[in-house]
C-alpha cells in the first residue's frame, strides 16, 4: 500500500552532501558587493546630491527619483545652508572678538598673571570655537550627500523644534519682563 516508516529515514541518511563553506562565504560576499555597487550607481545617476541646481534641473527633466530624495532636497539644502552660516557666522564673531579684545587688552594697571589668564582664555576659547565651525562645515557637507530621507527629516524637524524653542523663551521673557 504505501512506503515503509523507515525508508524516508534511510533515504535522508543515504544522502551525503558536502558543502564548500569557502565557496558560499564567497558567493555571498559577492552578492552583497554587487547590490551595494548597483545601488551606488542607481543613486549617482537618478538621484541629485542635495545641490540646488542639479535637483532643479532633474525635476525639469522630468525625471523621478525612486526613493523619494526629490521630496527631502528642499530640506536637505535648507539643512546645509544654515550650518554653513552658522560657521560662518561663527568665523566673523570670532574675528570681532580678536579684535574687540585686542583693543581692550589692559596695557597698564593689571598684573601680569592676570593678563595671562585673559590671553589664554582667549585662546582656548578661539579654539573651540574654530572646532564648532570645522564641526558645523562638515555637517553640512554631511547633509549635502546624505540619502537617507528619514534622517534629513529628523534633523529638519530638531531644528524647527529648536528655532520654536528660541522664539517661545524670547516671547515669553517680554511677557514677563
Amino acid at each position: 500500500m504505501g512506503k515503509p516508516k523507515g525508508s524516508i529515514v534511510n533515504s535522508i541518511q543515504s544522502l551525503n552532501v558536502e558543502i564548500d563553506y569557502d565557496k558560499l562565504a564567497n558567493a555571498i560576499i559577492k552578492a552583497q558587493e554587487e547590490a551595494t555597487r548597483k545601488k551606488e550607481e542607481q543613486n549617482a545617476i537618478q538621484q541629485p546630491k542635495g545641490k540646488l541646481f542639479p535637483a532643479i534641473w532633474h525635476i525639469l527633466r522630468g525625471k523621478r527619483s525612486k526613493d523619494g530624495r526629490l521630496a527631502t532636497a528642499p530640506f536637505a539644502i535648507v539643512i546645509s545652508v544654515l550650518y554653513r552660516m552658522i560657521a560662518v557666522i561663527g568665523f566673523i564673531v570670532l574675528v570681532l572678538l580678536w579684535i574687540a579684545g585686542i583693543k581692550a587688552f589692559p596695557v597698564q594697571g593689571w598684573q601680569v598673571i592676570g593678563n595671562i589668564i585673559l590671553v589664554i582664555s582667549g585662546i582656548v576659547i578661539s579654539l573651540a570655537m574654530i572646532l564648532y565651525m570645522i564641526l558645523f562645515w562638515g555637517a553640512a557637507n554631511e547633509m549635502e550627500h546624505e540619502t537617507d530621507k528619514n534622517y534629513i527629516i529628523e534633523v529638519f524637524s530638531g531644528m524647527i523644534s529648536i528655532a520654536s524653542l528660541v522664539v517661545a523663551i524670547i516671547a515669553l521673557s517680554r511677557v514677563i519682563g
